[in-house]
Protein backbone atom coordinates (compact mmCIF):
# COMPACT_ATOMS: atom_id res chain seq x y z
CA UNK A 1 0.00 0.00 0.00
CA UNK A 2 1.52 3.36 -0.98
CA UNK A 3 2.32 5.86 1.72
CA UNK A 4 0.34 9.06 1.44
CA UNK A 5 1.83 12.52 1.03
CA UNK A 6 1.00 14.32 4.26
CA UNK A 7 1.78 17.67 5.82
CA UNK A 8 4.36 16.04 8.07
CA UNK A 9 6.28 14.55 5.14
CA UNK A 10 9.75 15.95 4.72
CA UNK A 11 11.33 18.05 1.99
CA UNK A 12 14.58 17.06 0.26
CA UNK A 13 16.59 19.45 2.46
CA UNK A 14 15.20 17.79 5.61
CA UNK A 15 16.32 14.39 4.31
CA UNK A 16 19.83 15.65 3.54
CA UNK A 17 20.11 17.18 7.02
CA UNK A 18 19.07 13.85 8.57
CA UNK A 19 21.60 11.91 6.46
CA UNK A 20 24.38 14.27 7.54
CA UNK A 21 23.76 13.26 11.13
CA UNK A 22 23.15 9.54 10.55
CA UNK A 23 25.90 7.81 8.57
CA UNK A 24 23.95 4.56 8.01
CA UNK A 25 20.81 6.29 6.76
CA UNK A 26 19.71 6.71 3.15
CA UNK A 27 16.82 7.72 0.95
CA UNK A 28 14.78 5.07 -0.84
CA UNK A 29 12.48 5.70 -3.78
CA UNK A 30 10.01 3.01 -4.74
CA UNK A 31 7.57 3.35 -7.66
CA UNK A 32 4.84 1.61 -5.68
CA UNK A 33 5.46 3.15 -2.26
CA UNK A 34 6.95 6.61 -2.76
CA UNK A 35 10.03 8.07 -1.07
CA UNK A 36 11.28 7.77 2.50
CA UNK A 37 14.36 8.08 4.67
CA UNK A 38 15.57 4.79 6.10
CA UNK A 39 17.61 4.63 9.28
CA UNK A 40 19.72 1.72 8.05
CA UNK A 41 20.39 1.52 4.31
CA UNK A 42 21.79 -2.03 4.54
CA UNK A 43 18.79 -3.50 6.34
CA UNK A 44 16.53 -5.55 4.05
CA UNK A 45 13.47 -4.52 6.06
CA UNK A 46 13.99 -0.86 5.04
CA UNK A 47 13.37 0.68 8.48
CA UNK A 48 11.22 3.73 7.90
CA UNK A 49 12.27 6.98 9.55
CA UNK A 50 10.47 9.74 7.66
CA UNK A 51 8.31 10.10 4.55
CA UNK A 52 9.50 12.47 1.81
CA UNK A 53 6.96 14.47 -0.16
CA UNK A 54 6.39 12.96 -3.60
CA UNK A 55 6.98 16.36 -5.21
CA UNK A 56 10.48 16.38 -3.68
CA UNK A 57 11.73 13.27 -5.51
CA UNK A 58 13.40 15.28 -8.28
CA UNK A 59 15.07 17.53 -5.72
CA UNK A 60 16.50 14.44 -4.01
CA UNK A 61 17.82 13.17 -7.35
CA UNK A 62 19.39 16.54 -8.17
CA UNK A 63 20.77 17.41 -4.73
CA UNK A 64 24.56 17.87 -4.92
CA UNK A 65 25.12 16.32 -1.48
CA UNK A 66 23.54 13.01 -2.54
CA UNK A 67 24.64 10.25 -4.88
CA UNK A 68 22.77 7.27 -6.24
CA UNK A 69 23.96 3.95 -4.87
CA UNK A 70 24.33 1.64 -7.84
CA UNK A 71 24.28 -1.28 -7.58
CA UNK A 72 22.19 -1.12 -4.45
CA UNK A 73 20.90 -3.66 -1.92
CA UNK A 74 17.25 -2.90 -2.79
CA UNK A 75 16.41 -4.15 -6.33
CA UNK A 76 13.66 -2.19 -8.08
CA UNK A 77 14.19 0.85 -5.89
CA UNK A 78 16.35 3.95 -6.09
CA UNK A 79 18.75 4.34 -3.19
CA UNK A 80 20.47 7.64 -2.45
CA UNK A 81 23.18 8.22 0.13
CA UNK A 82 25.21 11.17 1.32
CA UNK A 83 28.06 11.80 -1.11
CA UNK A 84 31.37 10.96 0.53
CA UNK A 85 33.64 13.97 0.28
CA UNK A 86 37.31 13.05 0.35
Amino acid sequence: MPMTDSDDAWHAEDAVAYLRGHADAGVIGDPAHGWWVTTQINDERHPFAFRIKDAEADRVREHPALERLDPNPHPGREVWILRRMT
